[in-house]
């Protein structure tokens, strides 16, 4: 499903859903706009409840007497959305999350003395508490969502599984939708329909995956040697 084709579903809900289309306003060029806008907000939404389909991993090195780190240049991330957790990385050692905390709130762990909470300083940067004495390499592992790249042609298609594309549309309509109180009601319901069939079908197991018992492993050696 490329954006045409995203496209097309799109306009195709719009007179399912019997809504009056302003072309002044969403014309092809802006309902690309807006595709590529609801891309971004359908994989936040889907990695509410199925982050490992979607996240990135990157190392955080702590640096002595440190607190803010720049998401580009402390962490060489760049195409950052937004974080799903920052975990412990130390040999050996479970590795548990640090508490995502509003800045206001950073005196409430002062008293801390292990690195324990992190949060959004600005929309570039976070900051990781408390301070640390020393310098680690690899001290922390974030788990991030990735920006998704803009669609520039009608043949390009969205970093993501198949199954999740049909909801751009839909959410693209719920822009469409949104002076409209009553026919937003109802594409909202839809929208959160289609997202949790969605996250049910991104975790399902394989239709194609043998069911019952499985055959030794030596029954597997031997049909391949004969």
């Amino acid at each position: 499903m490329n954006r045409k084709a995203i496209r097309d579903y799109l306009d195709f809900l719009i007179d399912e859903f019997d809504i009056e289309e302003d072309e002044g306003l969403f014309t092809a060029e802006n309902k690309n706009t807006l595709i590529n806008i609801s891309q971004n907000r359908v994989l936040l939404d889907l990695g509410k409840y199925a982050p490992n389909k979607f996240r990135k991993t990157k190392l955080i090195s702590i640096a002595a007497n440190k607190r803010e780190y720049s998401i580009v240049s402390d962490l060489a991330i760049t195409d950052f959305l937004a974080f799903n957790s920052i975990v412990h990385n130390v040999s050996g050692k479970r590795p548990t999350p640090l508490i995502e905390i509003d800045v206001e709130d950073e005196w409430l762990y002062e008293d801390e003395e292990e690195l324990s909470y992190w949060g959004y300083e600005d929309k570039d940067n976070i900051f990781i508490g408390p301070k640390s004495s020393g310098t680690t390499a690899d001290r922390l592992k974030s788990f991030y969502f990735p920006e998704l790249a803009d669609m520039t042609k009608d043949s390009d298609e969205p970093a993501m599984p198949i199954i999740c594309r049909p909801l751009i549309a839909i959410d693209v309509l719920r822009i469409y939708t949104v002076t409209d109180e009553g026919s937003l009601s109802r594409v909202e319901v839809f929208y959160q329909t289609e997202l949790m069939r969605t996250v049910e079908g991104l975790s399902m197991k394989s239709n194609f995956r043998a069911t019952g018992l499985k055959p030794s492993i030596k029954e597997v050696i031997g049909s391949r040697d004969a």
